[in-house]
């Protein structure tokens, strides 16, 4: 039985590796997943970050002792476009689209769970993606406090841009996640705690319930 110590050790040498492939591909792209229409989807923006995450910095913010806050920066994925942000944050009224989404290590599709209107959501849901030369783009810990594989970030403007419309958002999810419907906000709370109590060491779990 591994060691945390030794889980960590490993999983930074992976992440490590796939950087390194990335960055030497002849041609690297970084994709956006946005709603359609959305006027600058390269829109760089000053985060307040620390060990744990970051958050945008809104206008006339305290910043918590401890965080920081970086340079404006534009978000993106490398290697391919991320299908978890193809699901939509929030429903037709402005509330948070309940969704969560698990990944455990080695598995080739994730899984996520919402409610019978997050599927409806999904399905209404109008998306482009929006991928540019990833040569301008590092490595998040480069900008943030803290670092992520599944993520790169940039200070500069994006060059070679292109934007593709998904016609069929469901199924541009479906190819990166098995999609499970639960039956209320209160039961996706407990397969949420289900999931934290057994889910192996290294799995990928985001809530935005």
């Amino acid at each position: 039985m591994k060691t945390f110590s030794q889980y960590l050790e490993e999983r930074n040498l992976e992440n490590k590796a796939k950087k390194e492939v990335w960055k030497q591909s002849t041609n690297p792209r970084a994709f956006r997943v946005d709603p359609a229409g959305r006027p600058d989807p390269w829109k760089k923006t000053a985060y307040v970050t620390d060990k744990e995450g970051s958050s945008p910095l809104k206008s006339g913010q305290k910043v918590p002792s401890g965080s920081e806050v970086t340079k404006p920066v534009a978000f993106a994925t490398p290697n391919k476009p991320n299908a978890l942000y193809a699901f939509p944050r929030k429903n037709s009224r402005g509330k948070i689209q309940p969704a969560i989404s698990v990944k455990s290590p080695g598995e080739t599709k994730g899984t996520l769970y919402t409610t019978k209107s997050g599927i409806k959501g999904l399905a209404r849901n109008k998306l482009e993606i929006h991928s540019s030369s990833a040569k301008s783009f590092d490595p998040i810990g480069k900008h943030m406090s803290y670092d992520d594989p599944d993520e790169i970030a940039t200070t500069k403007e994006p060059t070679d841009t292109k934007t593709t419309r998904i016609k069929n958002a469901s199924g541009f999810v479906g190819s990166q996640f098995n999609i499970k419907k639960v039956g209320s906000n209160r039961q996706l709370k407990k397969v949420l705690k289900k999931i934290k109590k057994t889910s192996p060491e290294g799995t990928s779990i985001t809530d935005q319930s």
